[in-house]
């Protein structure tokens, strides 16, 4: 009987197509993601808090110009009617990302002496040259998975995760083994990044008749087809990122380089959830929404479900890491990870309200209502922005600034919700 239950909810799962798209990508990326986490008690013990604490920093750096780097054009290839366009915003978004690169590269040649006293790390200078290429990587994955995504080619973003990964985990264990110091760290990264895009950009060269569809003329047309994207969507998903990179930048300079470490593992840690699941299922969200809203369909009902679902998913998480947070970062990674530990507690606070609206923020770009997502994006970095100045003047220990971090994480995503539940409602009321 309990068997035949269980048959019967299978099938009932597999029988949506939603269900099926997220459960192919999350099973792809809980694997690619289980690879790293698994080996992290290794890293903990290779690596100091020190060399996490300076692979923060690059990571921080890398990450806010990854979402600038194609002009955001990449949100559009699965939005966008026709594949014609989809394969010109790819190309555009490629030529944007190689000029910025190399532009960023210009600047760490001119500016490498600013970001090392800024820093205060000699170390910094050498793999500064590293981060323009890690950036154009990132820039060439997002048009890929974007372009995957709209093709419905799961499967292959799957395995491709799953391969990088242990990729990326025999690298960082096998350079930590053999050299002290982050270059593991990074290095592990940039391969990671390397085979990835290769293992994807497969898809797209073999296709003649994507790449016959290409031209200046079309380039040019979806460029201005599609502006709001880098005229309001790029300055307010920057302000967004660079909000939620601060404390990597902000950290070293306050409490020091060793806190930073502390407070990036633990950070990393909480957003387990968000990697193994939220990832996968904010892409098959706006993959589904895009069509609902494309085809005149209520999107409510749909939106209202995809929430009640990350709560499901983020509460018992959050309650777990709430309660035994400390003893198991303890027991788990180490003595020396004993204030990540402590850290973590807060920070799962915080990862209950961003797991439940994150994913499903991308209906501001579905809709259209591209300047009220940003918007909230600029706000969000502003009010975080006058925290860490706030925090450097009025002198605050670590854990004075942890409490005012997190009442103001909570009360900004709670807004974010409120204005993406009134664009939904929008949305429809648009429908006859």
């Amino acid at each position: 009987m309990i068997k035949k239950n269980i048959y019967k909810i299978k099938d009932k799962i597999l029988k949506s197509e939603f269900n099926r798209n997220v459960l192919i990508l999350m099973t792809g990326t809980t694997i690619a993601q289980a690879t790293p986490i698994m080996i992290t008690p290794i890293l903990t013990r290779l690596y100091t808090p020190e060399d996490f604490g300076f692979f923060a920093i690059y990571q921080a750096i890398t990450v806010i110009f990854t979402v600038i780097v194609n002009g955001r054009y990449e949100i559009a290839i699965v939005s966008s009617q026709k594949d014609e366009d989809a394969i010109n915003l790819f190309v555009l978004g490629f030529i944007i990302s190689s000029i910025i690169s190399l532009i960023l590269l210009f600047l760490v040649l001119f500016f490498n002496d600013f970001f090392i006293n800024f820093f205060e790390n000699k170390e910094l200078g050498i793999w500064l040259y590293l981060i323009p290429i890690s950036i154009f990587l990132s820039g060439l994955w997002n048009l890929l998975n974007y372009f995957n995504i709209r093709k419905k080619n799961y499967k292959d973003l799957s395995k491709t995760k799953i391969l990088a990964s242990i990729i990326l985990s025999i690298t960082q264990i096998s350079i930590g083994i053999i050299k002290s110091g982050a270059a593991g760290l990074i290095v592990g990264k940039i391969i990671y990044q390397l085979f990835a895009n290769i293992k994807l950009i497969l898809n797209l060269i073999k296709n003649k008749i994507f790449l016959s569809m290409i031209s200046k003329k079309k380039i040019i047309s979806v460029a201005k087809k599609y502006q709001n994207f880098p005229k309001h969507n790029a300055p307010g998903a920057l302000s967004d990122t660079a909000a939620s990179q601060l404390p990597m930048i902000f950290l070293p300079k306050l409490y020091g380089i060793d806190m930073s470490g502390y407070f990036f593992l633990a950070n990393n840690l909480i957003v387990i959830p968000s990697s193994l699941l939220g990832k996968s299922i904010s892409e098959v969200f706006f993959q589904q929404m895009s069509v609902k809203k494309n085809n005149r369909s209520k999107c409510w009902p749909f939106f209202i479900k995809t929430v009640k679902n990350l709560f499901y998913i983020a509460l018992p998480f959050s309650i777990m890491i709430i309660l035994f947070g400390p003893s198991l970062f303890l027991l788990v990674f180490g003595e020396q990870w004993k204030v990540s530990g402590e850290i973590a507690p807060y920070l799962a606070i915080k990862f209950l309200f961003i797991f439940c609206t994150s994913p499903v923020s991308s209906v501001f770009s579905i809709s259209g209502y591209i300047q009220r997502g940003a918007f909230w994006k600029y706000l969000y970095f502003i009010v975080n922005l006058f925290l860490f100045i706030f925090t450097a003047f009025a002198g605050l220990k670590f854990f004075q600034f942890l409490i005012l971090f997190i009442i103001f994480e909570i009360a900004l995503y709670v807004l974010y919700f409120y204005l993406i539940a009134k664009t939904v409602k929008q949305m429809d009321g648009k429908i006859i």
